[in-house]
This record gives structure tokens, sequence and C-alpha cells, in this order.
């Protein structure tokens, strides 16, 4: 049976296959809107979508996340053929449950035409990545396009996972980027808002923090038509449409999320919260070492790869803009702006670690700069967008005149971020399941068998690290639970990056299990008892437990109050 998710995917595909049609149908005739269409820039994008795809989607999932959410979203909308009701089943961690869906859905609107598998959803992703950063193609030339597509690309991938993961902080800082990029390019302001309107509309639901990129891009593109005197008329008008959109799109999530008593965290933020929040900061638990984490923080993040090829973009586009003697009035401005943005987003990064001071300690206490490269890299990727914006300006400007310096130099600056992004993909994600996954899989095939069947199974860790505890749900979902989540990472929490093993003193208690005997099923006991992994020293520990005289099996039942191997 279709569901309205389905419908939505097979018209927007008809939709576009007609409107391509009508296209050349209705410019069959002016051959030279046929050669604009194929043009060097559509066909270098193109050609990169192609090798993309031939190298990613044989691959398989190995980042953290994959598993513990993106990967998890994608697989049960693809299940469910569309968003979870309130009676659906879902391995989503509660904690993770507002994440939006738009990736999610886009994995399904792409898998639906080439299959569904995990390849194919980071080919989604990436796909998603790409399209973003042709903003900056140049439609004249093949070399400029590329110099200017992988730089972008480069910095993204240098701060985040994009291309070879489903994290979603490349791709969100990436689209906000997008939206710099595409009004600095358009003369016509009025045109450029009504462009960036829809993308601003899904900024938010692409991860919860584009909701304050989105706002970001608004204030500084306010302030920009401020200081030009172009805030009048009707681009008051359509700025008014782009300060509703982000609020709406975020207000349709909520909307979804309160059928399931789930508030999201953008809805609890107020101003007043954020400043007591600095002002109460000498008496906050973790405070102080939270201050000092972020102060390292930031010269560390001043030196990274990232940085320093949005560095050499700057350079370039001085270069040129020096050599033909443009004006770099509106470079500096939006620079001045858009640093002006970024402090402010810092402060809302500190807040969040302030308020949420326990997500980020360790086990020892001490504070950790979670993530921190990634999460300003979502602000700081649009800065490669600016560079890159103004070095195509440089090209397409009439005193551009193309010289075996500036050929050289964009030649060997393509080579380099081309480089960076081959080395990346080279690196991650395998082609073949390592030994973690194959382990995971091995523990969680049995298991998926005995969820569907709806048997309460109780699990009995053994011989893993806190990383297969995400990569074994993942496998099982939608009927993982986070419970059963929750006893495997604590299990496994002290024994990070080692493996935990059953203790010689683990019992099992046998009032909790059902009896296959007996008619009177109690739906709050165990159906199975189910070990993960077996070895030797597991074997002996177990049999004791279940007083057998060996155990070479991982899945057992009760029968007349004994336990024996669930295959028999």
């Amino acid at each position: 049976m279709l569901r309205i998710l389905d419908i939505t995917v097979y018209f927007i595909y008809i939709l576009g296959v007609l409107l391509s049609i009508y296209y050349i149908v209705s410019n069959f005739r002016d051959k030279r809107l046929l050669i604009d269409f194929f043009s060097y820039d559509l066909l270098f994008l193109l050609a990169a979508i192609g090798i993309y795809y031939v190298r990613i989607t044989p691959s398989y999932y190995i980042s953290w996340d994959d598993f513990t959410h993106w990967g998890t979203a994608a697989k049960e909308i693809y299940l469910y053929k569309g968003l979870h009701t309130v009676s659906d089943l879902t391995s989503l961690y509660p904690i993770h449950f507002n994440y939006t869906r738009i990736p999610a859905l886009f994995c399904y609107f792409i898998t639906k035409s080439i299959g569904y598998t995990e390849g194919n959803n980071m080919f989604a992703m990436g796909l998603l990545c790409m399209l973003f950063s042709s903003t900056v193609l140049v439609r004249r030339s093949m070399l400029q396009s590329a110099l200017l597509f992988f730089s972008v690309l480069a910095a993204a991938i240098l701060y985040t996972p994009i291309l070879r993961s489903l994290y979603m902080d490349g791709v969100v800082g990436i689209i906000f980027g997008c939206v710099i990029s595409i009004y600095l390019q358009e003369k016509h302001k009025t045109r450029a808002l009504l462009c960036i309107l829809p993308i601003l509309f899904i900024l938010p639901n692409i991860k919860e923090i584009g909701f304050w990129l989105a706002y970001f891009a608004i204030t500084a593109i306010i302030i920009d038509l401020f200081i030009r005197h172009k805030l009048k008329g009707y681009v008051i008008f359509y700025i008014l449409l782009l300060l509703i959109a982000p609020y709406v799109s975020h207000k349709l999530w909520v909307i979804y999320l309160h059928k399931f008593n789930i508030i999201s965290s953008h809805s609890t933020f107020n101003i007043i919260l954020f400043f007591n929040t600095f002002i109460d900061l000498p008496n906050l638990a973790y405070g102080k070492s939270i201050l000092i984490m972020f102060m390292k923080t930031l010269p560390e993040f001043a030196v990274k790869e990232g940085t320093i090829v949005i560095y050499s973009l700057f350079a370039m586009a001085i270069y040129v803009y020096r050599k033909y003697q443009l004006p770099q009035n509106e470079l500096v401005r939006i620079n001045s702006i858009m640093l002006v943005l970024f402090s402010l987003y810092l402060s809302l990064r500190l807040f969040i670690w302030l308020h949420y001071a326990g997500v980020y300690l360790a086990s020892n206490n001490k504070v950790q700069s979670s993530s921190y490269l990634r999460y300003y890299g979502s602000f700081f990727i649009a800065f490669a967008f600016i560079a890159a914006t103004y070095i195509k300006k440089g090209f397409l400007n009439s005193a551009y005149k193309k010289t075996t310096l500036t050929d050289n130099i964009t030649l060997i600056f393509t080579l380099i971020f081309f480089s960076i992004i081959s080395y990346n993909l080279y690196k991650r994600p395998p082609i073949t399941f390592d030994k973690d996954r194959k382990l995971a899989l091995d523990a969680a095939s049995p298991l998926l068998e005995f969820k569907k069947n709806n048997h309460k199974v109780m699990i009995i860790f053994n011989n893993v690290s806190q990383f297969h505890c995400p990569q074994i749900i993942y496998e099982i979902a939608p009927y993982g639970t986070f419970e059963e989540l929750d006893i495997c990472r604590n299990k496994t929490g002290n024994f990070w990056p080692g493996s935990y093993k059953l203790e010689e003193n683990f019992t099992i208690d046998f009032n909790k299990f059902n009896d296959k005997t007996s008619n009177n099923k109690d739906p709050e006991k165990y159906d199975v008892l189910y070990i993960t992994s077996l070895d030797d020293n597991s074997e002996r520990i177990i049999a004791k437990a279940l007083g057998l005289k060996e155990v070479k099996d991982k899945a057992f039942i009760k029968i007349n109050g004994k336990f024996t191997p669930y295959k028999t």
C-alpha cells in the first residue's frame, strides 16, 4: 500500500522529468539556450557526482552518529515509509528524538530510485552537499569550477565528516554558506531574497542548529542592505518573509514532537536564560573548567587544516582583486559582519556547553571539548563560500584576463583541494565490514529474529565495546530499545576502548523468565536469554550460572524450570 511519502516522491520524480522535457522542447530551436544549459559547470558537476557515486555507494557506516541517530532515522523512515506515528516502534534515543528528519527523508527520496543501502544513504547526503556547493561553479570554465567547488568541500571535509558519513554539521554549514553566496552573487537583491527563502525554510529542519544559522544569515543580509541603503520598498517585505520562514519551519516540527510529548530544546530557549547563564558563571558547577576549555579551542581552531584552507582562499581572492584593481570594500564589509556574527555564534555554543555541562564530562570528571571542530565549522564553512564567491566574481569580471601565473595558481590550488577530498574519502568509509561491525552483525542477527517473533529478550552483553552498543541497536532497529542500549553502555563504559567481558560472579535470576511449558505468560518476564558473544571463559561462566555442564549456544529458554538451548 502506498503511503503519502511514496506518492510525494513519485510526484516529484514525474514533475522533474516533465519540466526537463518541457525546457528542452521549448528551447529546441534556440541552440544558445541548450548550449548554456549543458555548460561547463553542469558537465563538471555531473562528472563529480558520478565519480563520488562510484566511490561511496559500496561503502558501509563507520561513524558514531551514523549508528546512534542519523542511520537509524533513515532506516526507520525506509521501513515505515514515512515519519513515525505514536504507535510505531523506534530505536531512536529519547534524547535524540527531537532531531529533525529532513535528512532522513531526503535519503528516502534518493534511495527510492537507486535502492536502499548504507552506501546509497551516504551518497544522498553527499549529493546534498555537492548540489548546494554548486553555487560557486563558473559556467564558462571547468578548471575554475573545479577550483571553487573543491575548495568549499575541502574546507568542510576537514571540519566535519561530510561525504563519508551521515553527520549533519557539515551539511547544515554548506547550506548556510550557500545562502550567503547566493545573496552576494545576485545583483538584484529582491531576486536573491526570493531564491534563498525556501532554503531558509528548510535549514532549521536539516539540523537544530540550522534554526540559529538561518537567523544569522538573515541578520548578515539585513546589516549589509542597511549599510548599502537598500533596506526599503519591496526589500523590507521580502525580509519579513525571511524572518518568518525559519520560525514556521521550526514550529511545524515542534507540533509533530508534541504528539510524542517531547519539547524541542529551541522552544525552551530564551534570552533571559542566556544572559543569566553568563552572569551566574562563577557559581556554575564546572563553569570555570568549561570556560578554560572553550578558550583553548579558539586558538586551536584558528590553525586547523580547514581554517588554513579558508585563509588560502582569501589570499587568492585578494590577489585576484588587487591584480585587476577591483573594489574590495564589499569583501571587507561582509567579512566584518560575519566575524561579529561568528562571535555571537561562539557565545551560543558556550552557553550550550555551560547549560548542559554534564553531557561534556568525561568519566574522570574532566571537561571535554566535545566535537568543537565540527560545531564551529558549521558556521565557519560560510567563510569558504564567501572567499570562493569573490574569486568567482574576479574570474567573471570583464577586466579579468587569463595569464600563465593565474592559471598555474588555479591548477595548483585545484589539485591540492582535490587531493584533500580524495585522501579523506580514501581513508573512510570502508567498503567491507570491519571486525567491530562483523561482531555487531553476528550478535544482532539472531536477536532481530527473536524480536520479530515478539519474544521478550534478556540480552547478556559480553565481549563488546561501547562502540558495539549503538551498532547492535541499529542492526535490530526498530525493535531495539533505549533501555537495552543503556544497559550495554553502563556495562562497557569503564572499559572503553577495550571490551567488557562477563565477570566471575555473574548470576541469572530464573524467576525473571517465562517457562515454555506454562500456559500463563507474564508480559513482564523474559522469554529468551541471549548472549551477544561466546568464548571459552564466558562459556564456563554462563554454564555455571545456568546450571549446565557446558554452553555452546548463545540463546536459551526455560523449560520445566531449567534453561535449555533455544534451538531445541
